[in-house]
């Protein structure tokens, strides 16, 4: 993410995730299965979708600033690193040297089969992100109709086509079908479950690393150092949520936990606080779809807890507060510190590069 606590890219993408329609309209073919952050290759691309009668790839590159250099090396990677699909490279402009230098490399370095678009933004778009934002972060999801109201909100600018008109790839173009003896596929239909219940928690947009033995679902909370846990059935076969601290954040654990009993009345009435976690621990259902609900309930009642200390700058004080002023002062702890708000991709990001180290593959 950006500087000054910006989310303006992560919005694009999430619009356009929304949206495949403003995509498919501006190309010319259907694009579907839209997922952001995605891993492909050695790089991260902002945006992944599916050119379905192809069956190729499209990777996008998104840029809310002028197209430059950075971002054009980055793009020239991506292409020479695709055997067959659509780069889209989106930017709030490209001035006609960015366009002129492109275009000469692509006369030169397109590999075939691989299309290429560059494409403007509107200039109307930057205000509304920009307002988007500056709002609270649970508010943004219900607010994306805002930019509805630019059309075109996206133009074409520079386009080279190398896929034959004929050329069908080998994309497997449809996810595969949940298998709950799968402890990947009941984290992924869990994740699929918050995410159609409960979009605003814009996180949940962010698919997960897989991981065949894993039963246990991350989830960045939003801020550096604090994530949700959750699972359907963990190995213990119980179901729960919880909320993790970071040993680096143990005092303001603290500080909550002297709270347990508002907590418990807030998000639900069997919440504990044990070990620098504060959860909610069950047997699951007869089935998972039920067993997800009772996971929704919670972490509704969770997210609706703790992001206004997360995202909205509220302070974390003690309900008990010593007598002397001194200590009074040194138990009121502001959560909300000058650092930058921790994306779902980067705290994916970082915790891929973490179990990466720890498995010796670093």
């Amino acid at each position: 993410m950006g500087k000054n606590h910006s989310m303006k890219e992560a919005i694009l993408g999430l619009y356009l995730k929304e949206r495949p329609k403003i995509i498919s309209d501006l190309l010319g073919f259907e694009v579907h299965h839209t997922a952001l952050e995605q891993k492909h290759g050695a790089y991260h691309v902002d945006v992944k979708a599916v050119d379905k009668k192809r069956r190729i790839p499209l990777l996008f590159e998104l840029q809310v600033t002028p197209a430059n250099k950075t971002y054009l090396n980055r793009v020239k990677k991506m292409i020479t690193s695709t055997q067959e699909g659509v780069i889209v490279w989106i930017a709030h402009s490209f001035d006609e040297g960015i366009l002129n230098e492109l275009q000469l490399w692509l006369n030169e370095k397109q590999p075939m089969y691989t299309d290429f678009y560059a494409i403007s933004l509107k200039d109307a778009t930057m205000p509304i992100l920009q307002q988007l934002n500056e709002k609270y972060k649970l508010k943004i999801y219900d607010n994306l109709h805002l930019l509805d109201s630019i059309e075109p909100i996206l133009s074409i600018v520079l386009q080279s086509k190398r896929v034959p008109k004929s050329h069908c790839g080998h994309l497997n173009i449809e996810p595969t079908k949940l298998n709950y003896e799968l402890d990947q596929d009941v984290k992924r239909g869990l994740l699929l479950h918050l995410r159609k219940a409960i979009p605003e928690f814009l996180n949940f947009h962010y698919d997960k690393k897989s991981n065949l033995y894993d039963k246990i679902l991350n989830i960045g909370a939003g801020k550096y150092g604090v994530a949700y846990r959750c699972s359907a059935t963990d190995r213990r076969g119980k179901a729960f949520v919880e909320l993790y601290f970071d040993q680096c954040l143990t005092e303001e654990y603290e500080v909550f936990k002297l709270q347990q009993e508002q907590l418990r009345e807030k998000i639900h009435p069997d919440l504990i606080c044990d070990k620098r976690r504060i959860g909610v621990y069950f047997t699951p259902a007869n089935t998972h779809e039920q067993t997800f609900e009772q996971i929704t309930a919670i972490f509704r009642n969770m997210i609706k807890t703790f992001s206004p200390y997360f995202y909205g700058g509220k302070p974390i004080e003690r309900t008990n507060l010593p007598e002397h002023r001194e200590e009074v002062i040194s138990h009121q702890l502001v959560f909300f510190e000058e650092r930058d708000y921790e994306t779902e991709d980067s705290y994916r990001i970082r915790l891929e590069s973490l179990e990466e180290r720890f498995s010796g593959n670093y």
